[in-house]
């Protein structure tokens, strides 16, 4: 379910600010729980094998 998501926001994770302002012209507001999950994850430096 894409609205089962713990709340976060893409601002939550520090993300740089030409990202934030790419990802938000695209319209996108909040991370589906699959982002939710892979960020975190990707920041750390690890790979990630993920299905959505």
């Amino acid at each position: 379910d894409v609205t089962a998501t713990k709340g976060h926001t893409f601002e939550d994770y520090f993300l740089k600010r030409e990202l934030l302002m790419g990802i938000f012209e695209k319209g996108w507001e909040n991370p589906s729980p699959i982002q939710e999950a892979a960020i975190p994850i990707a920041l750390s430096g690890r790979d990630i094998l993920a299905r959505a």
